[in-house]
């Protein structure tokens, strides 16, 4: 119910061509399953064989090092790594020791955090934040949170926590040219979120929004709670309550969806392409690069409009 809610306002705010597979369950495999139940386990068995005492004696005074043992806790084998000497001892080599640590692990994962399947949707919100529309920007991303799987948007949350604590930091220098908050990005955005055909600037801007308002992304709107509270009233009483709902689609045939929904994934695609070859900002090998790539996944629209290009 609460995805459904959120996703009938995300209506509201973006453009999606078509909704198949965005309200399904998740097509997990087994190896993903027991990662979450990895995750569990690991929060769970942080204070199982301790004794009761005030948490502000076990956790670090200092941000960095705070959102990091976060972060930390939350990979396989977290509690083991929080064990280390190195990190019981904080300072300035704990922090790079733990930043270390969490981007080997990110950097090996091979999919990113936000789900392939939603790929429109991140691409609709990245629009938002690339026009300036920012208020509408993280209202989207307030919403589409509600659609992600708990342990992913807990992972989540505690990554982007951890990022920007890093990037205000300023005991430790990761780059002597450039700034922590560049160089985390850099080295992070393909694991949060990724398109093989987008500049690697732009995504990064995403993620940079993203990492900037990690804490209000994440509260879920009072008028997301209000619907649902209304929807679940009528479903225990039966009684109907005065909920001003708005349509948002017209019914179409099988035949006609697949066709509108293959017009205009085509369409954003050649946008997108035509994108990337007018970025002046790009290398003419770095074009071509991209050309190749959207001619290995895409030869039929290739041939019919970047033929000759390469």
């Amino acid at each position: 119910m609460w995805r459904e809610v959120a996703l009938t306002q995300l209506l509201t705010l973006v453009e999606l061509t078509f909704l198949d597979g965005i309200l399904s369950e998740d097509k997990r495999t087994q190896k993903q399953q027991q990662r979450d139940h990895l995750i569990i386990s690991n929060i769970v068995a942080r204070s199982w064989h301790l004794p009761l005492t005030p948490s502000s004696l076990n956790t670090p005074s200092d941000p960095l090092l705070k959102t990091a043992m976060e972060c930390i806790e939350f990979l396989p084998k977290g509690l083991n790594l929080l064990s280390e000497p190195v990190f019981k001892r904080r300072g300035l080599e704990a922090k790079v020791w733990a930043k270390d640590i969490i981007v080997k692990h990110f950097t090996s994962q091979s999919d990113s955090l936000l789900p392939q399947k939603y790929l429109e949707l991140h691409m609709a919100i990245l629009n938002l934040v690339l026009s300036g529309s920012f208020d509408n920007a993280l209202s989207a991303l307030q919403l589409y949170m509600i659609l992600l799987p708990v342990a992913a948007r807990e992972e989540l949350y505690r990554l982007l926590k951890f990022m920007r604590s890093l990037a205000a930091d300023t005991t430790i220098r990761l780059d002597p040219e450039e700034s922590n908050e560049m160089v985390i990005l850099r080295l992070l955005t393909d694991c949060i979120f990724q398109h093989k055909l987008l500049a690697s600037n732009v995504a990064q801007k995403m993620v940079q929004f993203m990492m900037n308002n990690a804490d209000q992304m994440f509260t879920i709107p009072r008028y997301v709670r209000k619907k649902v509270a209304i929807k679940l009233y009528q479903l225990k009483t039966g009684k109907a309550m005065l909920d001003c709902e708005a349509s948002y689609c017209n019914r179409v045939s099988k035949e006609e969806f697949e066709r509108q929904s293959k017009d205009c994934t085509e369409v954003s695609l050649i946008d997108l392409m035509n994108t990337v070859l007018d970025d002046t900002s790009l290398s003419l090998k770095e074009k071509k690069h991209r050309l190749k790539q959207f001619q290995k996944s895409y030869p039929d629209l290739f041939e019919q409009n970047f033929q000759g290009l390469l």
